[in-house]
């Protein structure tokens, strides 16, 4: 599976990079939104891997716009908001998963694992507050 990041903190870019490469192919890493647009039309990820922060704008449009530019890949967002309502309307706009950033090192795997099976994925840590 390939999967494209994108984070606008270079640090956090290299930990997931480090996080997934054992696991699947990282084509490659953005810094921001253009770079991520003509990144994922050329290299036709599997997955996005895309820090909710970096979508520009009303970011929910942003999400559909990104998915626009590589239909075929699913979304799995970062954030650092831990509201759930931000993650289930996140989902509603059409990403495939969202995890908190918090918890990456512990569910982005099965966040990725669950987008490419064709289900959603939400922080688990949002079905303990339901």
């Amino acid at each position: 599976m390939r999967v494209l990041i994108a984070d606008g903190h270079a640090p956090a870019r290299q930990s997931i990079r480090q996080l997934l490469s054992a696991r699947y192919d990282v084509v490659g890493e953005a810094a921001d939104w253009r770079l991520l647009a003509g990144m994922a039309s050329s290299l036709r990820p599997d997955v996005l891997v895309i820090d909710f922060g970096l979508l520009p704008g009303d970011s929910l449009e942003s999400l559909r716009a990104s998915r626009q530019a590589c239909p075929g890949a699913r979304t799995v967002l970062l954030t650092g908001d831990t509201v759930c309502a931000v993650a289930e309307a996140a989902l509603a706009a059409g990403a495939d998963g969202v995890v908190f950033k918090c918890r990456a090192a512990e569910e982005l795997p099965d966040a990725l694992t669950a987008a490419l099976e064709g289900r959603p994925f939400i922080s688990p840590s949002c079905s303990s507050q339901a």
